[in-house]
């Protein structure tokens, strides 16, 4: 995210549209039980099974969407806010570099 800032003219905006995690408990509850049970039995009929494991693995290890705008706003981004996709199942994230020097300050 510091790299992405870095590279990003003064006032360019960043854009994180990612997998996430409901913010509604039963939704989230659901939606964890859909990747531990329910991804894993798809993969038994894939062709490419590992991919649905990945999938599963790599979306409950993501942080949460305040967790990643605040991993945003860490590595220097302003305005950073979220707008929750499919229920909170997904989110985008979006940011803007600040009109200031990119060099760290």
């Amino acid at each position: 995210l510091r790299e992405l800032r870095r590279v990003t003219k003064p006032g360019g905006r960043l854009l994180v549209c990612e997998v996430s995690h409901p913010p509604n408990p039963l939704l989230r509850f659901g939606h964890r039980i859909h990747l531990r049970f329910g991804l894993p039995s798809l993969a038994r009929v894939s062709s490419n099974p590992d991919s649905y494991h990945y999938l599963a693995e790599s979306t409950l290890a993501w942080p949460d969407q305040p967790a990643l705008a605040r991993r945003i706003q860490s590595a220097g981004w302003d305005g950073v806010r979220w707008r929750d996709l499919t229920f909170g199942v997904a989110a985008m994230h979006h940011a803007v570099n600040p009109d200031r020097s990119q060099n760290g300050s």
